[in-house]
């Protein structure tokens, strides 16, 4: 698994981008990183870029691990898009979407990179 990131000054928000198969205490350690990091906002707006992740160790009790796990962390009001470039990963990311439903941060995933950095975008 390989996760970089990216913060778009321009456009004023992160690109994460994930790729391979989904590693737990990787994505923790990233996810501490980005959320003590001083390069940009703690609420900054972030595109997770999916589209070469492999989900099929995504089960809805990882999900659930993860979503508790964000709970922890001070994100602010940021905006979560998730891109992805299949029907299983637009699935796994409707449910995450569904999951995230009592944290303050708003989650949408998308099939169209433009989509999702329009809706980042808009206020």
């Amino acid at each position: 698994m390989a996760i970089n990131f990216k913060y778009d000054s321009e456009k004023e928000f992160l690109v994460i981008k994930i790729s391979g198969l989904l590693d737990w205490d990787k994505l923790r350690q990233a996810a501490e990183n980005i959320a003590t990091s001083t390069e940009f906002p703690k609420d900054v707006d972030t595109l997770y870029d999916l589209t070469e992740m492999d989900f099929s160790n995504i089960t809805a009790e990882f999900e659930q691990k993860l979503i508790h796990f964000r709970k922890q962390l001070d994100r602010g009001n940021a905006k979560i898009a998730c891109l992805v470039a299949n029907d299983v990963g637009f699935g796994m990311g409707r449910m995450y979407e569904v999951l995230s439903e009592d944290l303050p941060q708003q989650v949408r995933v998308f099939r169209e990179l433009n989509e999702a950095q329009m809706w980042l975008l808009s206020t």
